[in-house]
């Protein structure tokens, strides 16, 4: 989905593209991880990690924070234009020419999706994941 593919290309060119030293590396996971854990218990239950994967997604999806996703924003966003032009009047279910947050809840594929990508973190089925069970997301060496 264009939304679960974009987190990765979104998360990667957050961070300065330049080579990270261990301890930059280190700290940027922190607080990359920061801003998932809203709670600051260390832990990202699977709820709070899909309310915040669609919270930031939308956020950076929605460029004149007017609360809502045009069709605009979402193509320019969208790296995978065939996929975006399939995916999009299923966000936009009410052919209102935008969808806002509450339309992303309702997408139960969409949901699913982050579930499971939530249960594949979860290896051990604790029930939540912790900064060490995620994957290394600063940018890529030069």
């Amino acid at each position: 989905m264009v939304l679960i593919s974009s987190l990765m290309v979104t998360t990667q060119v957050s961070a300065a593209a330049r080579d990270l030293t261990n301890q930059e590396r280190e700290d940027y996971q922190q607080g990359l991880f920061a801003l998932f854990d809203k709670n600051k218990n260390g832990r990202l239950s699977r709820q709070e990690f899909v309310d915040v994967v669609i919270e930031n997604l939308f956020n950076d999806f929605d460029k004149n924070k007017d609360g809502k996703i045009s069709k605009a924003e979402f193509f320019n966003h969208a790296t995978n234009k065939k996929e975006a032009k399939q995916e999009y009047p299923v966000m936009d279910s009410e052919g209102k020419g935008h969808f806002t947050l509450k339309n992303i809840y309702r997408n139960k594929a969409l949901i699913k999706d982050l579930e499971k990508e939530f249960g594949r973190l979860d290896r051990k089925k604790k029930g939540y994941v912790e900064l060490k069970d995620l994957p290394d997301l600063t940018p890529n060496q030069r």
